[in-house]
């Protein structure tokens, strides 16, 4: 699996990763590596357009709401946590 990073000034705008084949029923991990964190959120939501062989796809862009039920299409979410220094 390839990817591509695309970036506005400093901050990264886009990955978009190519390549490879996750059949139904299977998961892929996509690691990605950042800092330094935005101070002033609780949260991170990475939205993800997924294309299939066929050119269909599935927008994961839908950001939960808590409390309530998940939507169909979820976009990932990262919950940031801070550590309070002694």
């Amino acid at each position: 699996m390839e990817y591509s990073v695309e970036r506005a000034g400093e901050a990264v705008a886009r990955i978009t990763w190519t390549g490879g084949t996750i059949r139904p029923g299977e998961f892929e991990e996509f690691d990605v590596s950042g800092g330094p964190l935005p101070t002033e959120a609780d949260r991170l939501v990475f939205r993800a357009l997924q294309t299939h062989d066929n050119g269909e796809g599935v927008r994961w862009i839908d950001e939960p709401d808590e409390p309530g039920p998940e939507p169909e299409h979820p976009a990932p979410v990262v919950t940031l946590v801070r550590q309070r220094r002694p």
